[in-house]
């Protein structure tokens, strides 16, 4: 009985247990690697201020890993009912419009871009003496990375695409492959010298992040979609503002969520020093492993209720949600019990460099991370339905109340954590308010009242 059950359940959603599966192993590796690369980073950088200020770019740089202008996000919600129908010349349109608005837009930004880095004086922004790393090292090392973000702006397209296909699998073993050269070369490649170190690996993550997305771009149009890749000649206006009016929506939710998860470093190497953010980052390697872990089930997700919007399976979608939440309970209950176990795990992981684990501190990383999963279990229904209205207003005012609201904490409360508690506290609204949007949206479409955006 129980396993004709389960047999059903699979039958019913094949596509998308095959893509939760393939990705969690992937990604199983990609987290193996990731629990390897802080103590290689620890071995990489003698200096703890430089390696602080490597983990705030860093940051920096895989927020915005993320963050494709809407652009990429706006074209998976469009292409994925031209592949339901297997309209090629609608997806070819769609796909080559994309490209050439992304590859002008990422002209211009890499232009106007590389002037401002290197007129800047970072090492006032990023709280480290000139005597440690020069100003003309740091501002090098700042415009490689910026640099590779761009070609990744325009290359990170085909994850988009992917999506859309529903081959998360295939997305996520891109940057596995990204994860695997960065730490080989960590491990093997040491100069010693921390203002060389730091130029050799901002140019080791151009190369280790662009080439693989540039050979699976290379081979997906040369197979899978081979009769759609992009032509300028099926470049459309209107297809083009078709992407953009979503993009735009896309666009903003990405800017402010950039800010709100980027900052963390940022502002506790202004506040309290480089040299914390290595402790932070320990804390927040180690409890922010499940909103990892969860994260890999919004993607294929995301792109199967687009598919079932589509096709009008509302009642598979409002079932789907509350599997999401009660999942989200459950991961968040094992991460409460890897916080007893925590001390162990670090001293395991790091060993020599081990820290003494302060269970307040935990705590709020706790608190932070079932706050995240939640917010993400309600952001993806909302994304694949194309709802974006609350995301924009909730994240737009907690991106502005972050900053004063750190500095008012900080001022009573002599710590860096409290940057954290106040991260946990701002994303709390749209907690509250998007699922009661979504009940709503849900009750409209069920009585046929839902007419789109």
């Amino acid at each position: 009985m129980i396993l004709a059950k389960i047999k059903s359940v699979y039958n019913k959603n094949t596509q998308l247990i095959n893509n939760i599966g393939g990705t969690y192993l992937i990604k199983g590796a990609s987290l193996v690697i990731s629990l390897f690369s802080l103590p290689a980073y620890m071995n990489y950088f003698s200096n703890q201020s430089v390696l602080g200020v490597w983990f705030t770019i860093l940051s920096v740089l895989q927020w915005i890993f993320t963050f494709d202008l809407g652009i990429g996000n706006g074209l998976r919600n469009k292409l994925v009912p031209a592949l339901i129908n297997n309209d090629k010349s609608l997806i070819k349109k769609y796909i080559s419009s994309a490209y050439i608005i992304l590859g002008v837009i990422s002209s211009i930004i890499l232009i106007i871009g590389s002037v401002l880095i290197m007129s800047g004086s970072w090492n006032t922004v990023l709280n480290i003496p000139p005597d440690i790393v020069s100003k003309d090292v740091l501002n090098l090392t700042l415009l490689l990375i910026f640099i590779g973000i761009i070609f990744q702006f325009f290359l990170r397209l085909i994850t988009s695409i992917l999506f859309a296909m529903q081959k998360v699998a295939v997305s996520n073993f891109i940057s596995l492959i990204s994860s695997v050269l960065i730490l080989l070369y960590v491990v093997l490649f040491n100069t010693g010298n921390v203002e060389t170190d730091l130029i050799n690996l901002a140019i080791v993550n151009i190369l280790a992040i662009n080439l693989p997305l540039l050979m699976a771009t290379f081979i997906i149009f040369s197979t899978l979609l081979k009769d759609t890749k992009p032509n300028i000649n099926f470049y459309e206006k209107k297809i083009a503002f078709n992407i953009l009016k979503l993009s735009g929506n896309f666009f903003w939710i990405q800017l402010t969520l950039l800010f709100m998860n980027s900052t963390n470093e940022m502002l506790i190497t202004w506040l309290y020093g480089p040299e914390y953010v290595v402790e932070y980052q320990v804390y927040y390697r180690l409890f922010y492993l499940v909103v990892t872990l969860f994260s890999l089930i919004t993607n294929p997700v995301w792109s199967a209720i687009s598919g079932a919007y589509s096709k009008k399976q509302y009642e598979w979608i409002i079932n789907l949600d509350k599997k999401m939440k009660i999942i989200v309970l459950l991961v968040s209950a094992g991460n409460v019990i890897l916080m007893l176990l925590s001390q162990n795990v670090v001293d395991i992981w790091l060993k020599g460099e081990s820290i003494t684990i302060n269970y307040g501190y935990a705590t709020i990383f706790v608190l932070f991370s079932a706050i995240t999963m939640y917010n993400m279990a309600s952001s993806v229904f909302a994304n694949g339905i194309g709802v974006l209205k609350c995301q924009m207003i909730c994240y737009s005012i907690a991106a502005i109340a972050k900053i004063p609201l750190v500095l008012i904490l900080s001022y009573f409360i002599n710590d860096w954590i409290c940057v954290i508690a106040v991260h946990a506290l701002i994303n709390l609204p749209y907690s509250i308010v998007q699922p009661r949007i979504l009940k709503k949206l849900y009750n409209r479409l069920l009585a046929g009242r839902f007419v789109g955006n």
